[in-house]
């Protein structure tokens, strides 16, 4: 499996329309699901190569061409000022998951086990709530 189709299956199963837009946010997302999911999933993940650039978020010249592609061909948007946010509208989803269907029938479960991982950590989020006694606040990821 290419890592573009990989990749475009975990866009079509993640339950938000906006994320963030940055590509270090996203290889630092896809490095995360790499190390803690390669070693089990090597065939979804052996394509991805990283550069660790301690404290700036690793790299992926994949991530990087795959989030560029996405958004020539239309499936991604991101268009807002300040080019932060990007958006993957429903029918985009719906695209790719026709696209992929019979891969989705052998993969979704594994795809869906790390769309909980990204969301649950917000690894690709705005705003991460934190709870401080007695109260709820809100911090800001950039």
């Amino acid at each position: 499996m290419t890592y573009i189709k990989f990749l475009e299956m975990l866009l079509a199963l993640l339950p938000e329309e906006e994320y963030k837009a940055d590509v270090g946010s996203w290889s630092r997302a896809v490095y995360h699901l790499k190390q803690k999911y390669g070693p089990r999933y090597p065939q979804l993940f052996d394509r991805f190569e990283f550069i660790e650039r301690d404290p700036a978020p690793p790299h992926s010249d994949q991530v990087n061409y795959f989030l560029r592609i996405e958004q020539e061909g239309d499936i991604i948007h991101v268009y807002n000022p300040g080019y932060e946010r990007l958006q993957i509208p429903a029918e985009s989803k719906e695209i790719l998951r026709r696209r992929h269907r019979d891969l989705l029938a052998r993969y979704e479960s594994e795809i869906r086990e790390f769309v909980e991982e990204v969301s649950g950590k917000r690894l690709l989020s705005f705003d991460r709530p934190t709870e401080q006694p007695g109260r709820s606040t809100t911090e800001s990821h950039s």
